[in-house]
């Protein structure tokens, strides 16, 4: 990890950042990227007539025996695209942070607190093509918090970035996360939230997965 990359991951507050393994140009919304199976899209018009689109789509979790074998551990590897699309004036100047994530719903933690794991390749997570930029995505080994007993829905931003331009996509494959100190089946529902600078937000939600 550079040292660059660390200053920006400590400025935007990333708790969790997942490695981005591919960025596309551009997205058809409606039909999806390149003929994805599209999950959700939700969309916003802002005040100044931008209308801001997000959506999900190939979301995948293959859920496997925890690695440590212990009871309290859940563990998953997840594929996906999320992508984003902005029409309207000042589009093509569009700026904002772009955020994926899991609601990770649990049913009691005996411990009380909850440690997540996010592992991906390594590699140079800065990514810029014509006409949208994705900047210091970065992979980290994770974070405990202290959820009470529960019932319980925590939120865990996965990946996070800020973009520039119209239309962008992220694909993610194989990235593998982890959860320990839950009992019970565990519920994971990916999101997407796009942000603008002044503070107008949209944010979509994928399928719930069991475990």
């Amino acid at each position: 990890m550079t040292s660059r990359a660390s200053q920006a991951s400590v400025r935007r507050v990333v708790s969790v950042v997942a490695l981005v393994l591919g960025v596309a140009a551009a997205m058809v919304f409606g039909t999806g990227a390149a003929g994805a199976a599209v999950d959700n899209t939700s969309s916003l018009v802002t005040p100044s007539g931008l209308r801001i689109e997000v959506q999900l789509s190939d979301t995948s979790f293959q859920f496997v025996p925890p690695l440590d074998r212990n009871p309290l551990s859940r563990e998953w590897f997840h594929d996906g695209l999320a992508g984003y699309a902005v029409s309207g004036p000042g589009a093509e100047t569009f700026t904002g942070v772009f955020t994926l994530g899991y609601q990770v719903g649990y049913p009691f933690s005996p411990t009380g607190t909850l440690s997540t794991n996010y592992t991906t390749p390594g590699g140079d997570t800065d990514q810029n093509l014509p006409g949208i930029q994705f900047k210091n995505l970065l992979p980290t080994a994770g974070y405990s918090f202290s959820v009470g007993y529960g019932p319980g829905i925590q939120t865990v931003d996965v990946a996070a970035a800020e973009v520039a331009g119209p239309a962008g996509t992220i694909a993610i494959q194989g990235v593998h996360g982890s959860i320990s100190g839950v009992m019970g089946m565990i519920s994971i529902r990916p999101f997407l939230t796009v942000t603008t600078p002044r503070g107008d937000s949209v944010t979509t939600y994928g399928k719930i997965w069991d475990h």
